[in-house]
């Protein structure tokens, strides 16, 4: 949303300070306040920089003459310091804006407890309220950020889970590769990894192979670090990939598939992830080959499947 060069206004916070700041835009605004709203309104501007300058732009008697992005960033930050956060998914100016919110205001994380709130509650909306994908990398950065600094996150996970989407794990898994070993630690724990087994190296690859084997049977629990502080975020649901379709619960059954998941939900977890590899497998390599394996009793499907594995499924 940014070309990447900083404001003028911008330059002055990062540089002099946010003291430094307001007395800057103060005179700025007694010598001409139209060039004044003008390098507020600048598209390059942060939303850190307006945060701060929000008291003095009420004193200062322009926020007639700000943009329509400055204009709805002040109108969410009353909001949501209100605790009135009513958001409708068709109101597009306003999803851009939050947009604008994160990416610009995320690296000034950590500012106040109330900024943070601010950009937590722009995370959390445009992913609940408006399904943004595009802010997924955006979020994941936010997380590992304030992880570094032992600083809390469970929020933040659970609005980008909460988007039951597995490009947000995607965008966990790309701190697999981090040489920071709290930002490794972190995604393991998000993404249910031993992290032991993560620390020797290219589980990476090997995970984001898996994601794309299983991202049609990945299901998301709800679950979150408020409840436990182990929570199972996701999980893989064994019984469809076997069965090559989704089933969200025994009435969804076909009659020939009930006594074929009743025995299948027997077998112990390791043997179920191996019949369902090899069903998932076969279905994609030979359809109909698959449809007379699937067909028959489960002793039966074990045996061909042995023959191809090896081992016990």
């Amino acid at each position: 949303m940014q070309n990447g060069s900083l404001s003028y206004l911008d330059s002055i916070r990062k540089t002099k300070g946010c003291e430094n700041l307001i007395d800057t835009f103060c005179s700025m605004c007694e010598k001409d306040k139209q060039k004044a709203a003008a390098s507020i309104n600048s598209e390059n501007l942060q939303f850190a920089t307006l945060y701060v300058l929000i008291p003095t732009l009420e004193r200062q008697g322009i926020k007639e003459d700000l943009s329509q992005r400055n204009k709805i960033a002040i109108d969410i930050c009353s909001k949501i310091k209100q605790e009135k956060c009513e958001f409708s998914p068709e109101e597009k100016s306003k999803e851009k804006t939050l947009e604008w919110i994160l990416t610009s205001g995320k690296n000034d994380d950590g500012f106040s407890d109330d900024f943070d709130e601010i950009i937590d509650m722009a995370a959390s909306l445009l992913i609940i309220i408006y399904k943004s994908k595009r802010v997924f990398d955006h979020i994941s950065d936010l997380i590992f950020q304030r992880n570094r600094k032992g600083a809390f996150t469970h929020d933040l996970v659970w609005a980008l889970l909460s988007s039951q989407d597995i490009r947000a794990l995607e965008s966990v898994a790309q701190y697999l590769k981090s040489e920071n070993d709290k930002d490794v630690a972190l995604a393991a724990n998000i993404l249910n990894l031993d992290e032991s087994l993560v620390k020797k190296g290219g589980e990476y690859l090997k995970y984001i192979k898996w994601l794309g084997e299983n991202q049609k049977y990945i299901k998301f629990t709800g679950e979150t670090y408020q409840q436990t502080s182990e929570p199972k975020l996701y999980f893989l649901d064994l019984t469809s990939k076997y069965l090559g379709r989704i089933i969200s619960g025994s009435e969804n059954l076909l009659n020939a598939e009930k006594d074929l998941v009743d025995w299948f939900n027997v077998l112990d977890d390791n043997a179920k992830e191996k019949l369902a590899r090899f069903s998932h497998m076969l279905n994609k390599r030979n359809i109909r080959l698959w449809k007379e394996w699937i067909s028959k009793p489960l002793s039966e499907q074990i045996k061909i499947a042995l023959k191809y594995m090896g081992g016990k499924p």
